[in-house]
């Protein structure tokens, strides 16, 4: 059975009969221990594999589930050659255990779906605001409309898009603060901005942003 595994996990240190010590003091006895690294974190998964004449049950994938929680293993696979009851299948599947039959284990596209606890902060623009500062004697004009789609060109003339879009941009390549908190006076148009209207172009102006993370 380890032999199949270490075709299916490329890479990983496989051992057969391993003892390992749990969290309880008890030493378990593990038929296949499975380790290897997924970028920082490393992975530890235990698979039993039961030789019965009858399906394995409930009880039994509860004992396995012990196991798998004493010895903090981040999966636990049970392989057994005649399958299992509903009770046990529904069992393994509240705890995220995989039950695998012999043929299972043959086939080589077999994965086993590892899990492990990740935290995930996600930061928005909850609001934002637009300061346009411009020096006379040269001219500057703004649109009669939502300055958020005032559209901006560039200093020779051509269309760099309008003022939200390069917002978004800035903020989606990591270009504004994701402190939480407000930040005031950020540039996020690198280059002289200018304005047009009725075919006239107004600029240049600076313009920075004001956001609320």
């Amino acid at each position: 059975m380890a032999s199949i595994q270490k075709n299916i996990v490329p890479g990983a240190r496989i051992t057969n009969d391993e003892k390992i010590k749990g969290k309880s003091g008890t030493v378990r006895q593990i038929d296949i221990v499975i380790r290897y690294n997924i970028g920082q974190y490393s992975i530890l998964v235990v698979a039993d594999c039961k030789d019965w004449k009858n399906p394995v049950d409930i009880g039994d994938v509860g004992q396995f589930i012990d196991m798998v929680e004493d010895v903090r293993a981040n999966k636990g696979a049970l392989i057994c050659n005649v399958g299992f009851t509903e009770g046990a299948r529904n069992r393994a599947k509240e705890k995220g255990i995989d039950l695998l039959r012999v043929i299972d284990t043959e086939n080589p596209d077999i994965k086993l779906k590892i899990g492990f606890p990740a935290l995930c902060d996600f930061r928005r623009i909850e609001a934002f605001n637009f300061r346009f500062r411009h020096s006379a004697p040269t001219p500057f004009a703004m649109p009669a409309y939502d300055p958020r789609y005032v559209e901006i060109y560039k200093q020779d003339h051509s269309f760099n898009d309008i003022l939200i879009n390069l917002l978004v941009k800035a903020w989606n390549s990591g270009e504004l603060p994701l402190e939480i908190g407000e930040h005031k006076n950020l540039k996020f148009i690198e280059e002289d901005a200018y304005t047009k209207i009725n075919n006239t172009f107004y600029g240049p102006v600076e313009i920075t942003a004001g956001i609320v993370v």
